[in-house]
């Protein structure tokens, strides 16, 4: 599959769509939604939900996402069921994927502690548990170059905070890259399998 690459002048507008889709939403107890990011043919940068079964998404949303890149790193060229029938149409300007969530964060005033905490590598409390937590929707996208983007929205005020973009220190390539089970590298995993497959026609 030829993939196109996504130009760092384009990097903002892509980061733009994805402030775009949480504006979107007007609801909120949302299951996850999982979806390709595809050039269009004027320059535009589309979103396109893949179509996942709810039952799929029971528990946490990583575990759907080690299935599917545990299905496009298989040997096999079959890939059965469900998960098979939504990888078979994969865009030809696919130029990266999505993950909206729902979840917990910490309140502003704590997130110094935790970021001490994660640096010296030492334990950090689940954020629902935290007093003051936040009720938050999340996107978090990877494109094709193994850039990351992260935006989020809290439901208190409605706000989109502005995406933030940075590269990827890794790419599913790399060798000794594995999966580590955060949602970030697990994208990227699934991007670069993506373009190794058949575009649909």
């Amino acid at each position: 599959m030829s993939v196109p690459n996504l130009p760092t002048y384009q990097a903002q507008k892509f980061a733009y769509r994805m402030e775009n889709l949480l504006k979107q939403r007007r609801r909120w107890d949302e299951q996850p939604e999982l979806g390709f990011l595809y050039l269009h043919e004027k320059g535009g940068i589309h979103a396109e939900a893949l179509a996942i079964p709810s039952p799929l998404w029971k528990g946490d949303p990583k575990n759907l996402l080690r299935s599917l890149v545990h299905v496009l790193t298989s040997p096999s060229d079959t890939v059965p069921g469900m998960i098979g029938d939504t990888l078979r149409n994969v865009p030809p300007d696919l130029v990266g994927l999505y993950l909206r969530t729902e979840g917990w964060a910490p309140p502003e005033e704590q997130m110094p502690e935790i970021h001490r905490r994660r640096q010296a590598g030492a334990s950090v409390p689940r954020f629902e548990t935290l007093a003051g937590r936040v009720e938050t929707r999340m996107m978090t996208a990877v494109d094709t170059m193994g850039r990351l983007y992260m935006t989020t929205q809290c439901r208190t005020d409605g706000l989109v905070r502005p995406c933030a973009w940075e590269g990827m220190h890794a790419t599913a390539t790399t060798p000794g890259y594995e999966v580590d089970g955060n949602i970030p590298s697990l994208l990227l995993q699934l991007v670069m399998g993506l373009k190794a497959r058949p575009a649909r026609t």
